[in-house]
């Protein structure tokens, strides 16, 4: 067992305490702020809508409906460095059911953001998300 001088011990003791207090304040956000989430299964899809490598993620967040689509694999930048490319379409104040109806009325919005005109519109990608 090492001994320590009593000021060493001190500051010692000091730097402890600030960093236990310092890590009891970082907590993340607010569950009460997370509503649901819903991704499209692209196993339960036999046309493979959004293409054969492609993920949508929708939830609600804060009272708004984000539509996360991503496109994969990533693009190689360098060794051990890739380039992800990834879409959001934010629906303000509106909750996920609303914003899916407003996206299955709406055509161009899928296509804003998927970045492209898809022969697939959301109505076929839809019926294939599972949702908790």
């Amino acid at each position: 067992m090492i001994k320590l001088k009593p000021s060493l011990k001190l500051s010692l003791n000091l730097a402890i305490a600030s960093l236990l207090a310092a890590l009891a304040g970082c907590t993340s956000a607010p569950t009460s702020n997370l509503g649901r989430i819903c991704t499209y299964d692209a196993t339960k899809d036999p046309e493979k809508s959004l293409g054969q490598n492609a993920t949508l993620i929708v939830q609600e967040q804060g009272g708004d409906t984000i539509f996360t689509y991503q496109s994969l694999p990533s693009v190689p930048v360098a060794e051990n460095i890739t380039l992800n490319a990834k879409r959001e379409l934010v629906f303000k104040n509106t909750q996920l059911d609303t914003a899916r109806v407003i996206l299955l009325q709406n055509k161009p919005y899928f296509n804003q953001l998927v970045g492209e005109e898809k022969p697939k519109v959301f109505a076929a990608v839809n019926q294939f998300l599972t949702c908790q």
